[in-house]
């Protein structure tokens, strides 16, 4: 009777496999879409939330993630948050430690850290670089 139940379901849901994983590459690939769009409307969000958001494992999420991207999801969110750190200095911020919270940093040394890790200058040397050449207010192509 359990074979018979199980059989039934793989039909009904052949997109997943008895664990709950995506079983084909489309599944994998819309995985990543989803995780992706999530970190990009939220660069708060951790594994956790993230593995919520695509009704998949944490580890599940970070395997088929990095496997795809080539980045740990860790590693992903990090590039979009200095992304939108250097956005946002290239436009003005002034406030390190707000735009640390807003972007998901611990604090504003960690910010500091990881943008200097990333770019080799920290925010407040870059907004000085931005303003001294003149970088338009928007960068990255965003009004």
């Amino acid at each position: 009777v359990i074979g018979f139940a199980a059989s039934m379901l793989s039909r009904r849901l052949p997109e997943r496999t008895g664990s709950g994983r995506p079983a084909t590459a489309a599944a994998r690939r819309r995985v990543v879409s989803q995780a992706k769009t999530a970190l990009a409307a939220d660069p708060r969000l951790g594994l956790v939330e993230l593995s919520r958001v695509t009704g998949c494992s944490p580890h599940h999420l970070s395997r088929v993630f990095a496997r795809l991207t080539g980045l740990t999801v860790s590693e992903y969110r990090n590039r979009l948050r200095v992304s939108l750190a250097l956005e946002r200095v290239a436009g003005g911020e002034r406030d390190l430690a707000g735009l640390a919270g807003d972007l998901g940093f611990a604090d504003h040394a960690h910010l500091t850290r990881t943008v200097r890790a990333a770019t080799g200058r920290t925010p407040s040397s870059l907004r000085a670089a931005f303003r001294d050449t003149g970088v338009p207010r928007s960068v990255g192509g965003h009004p």
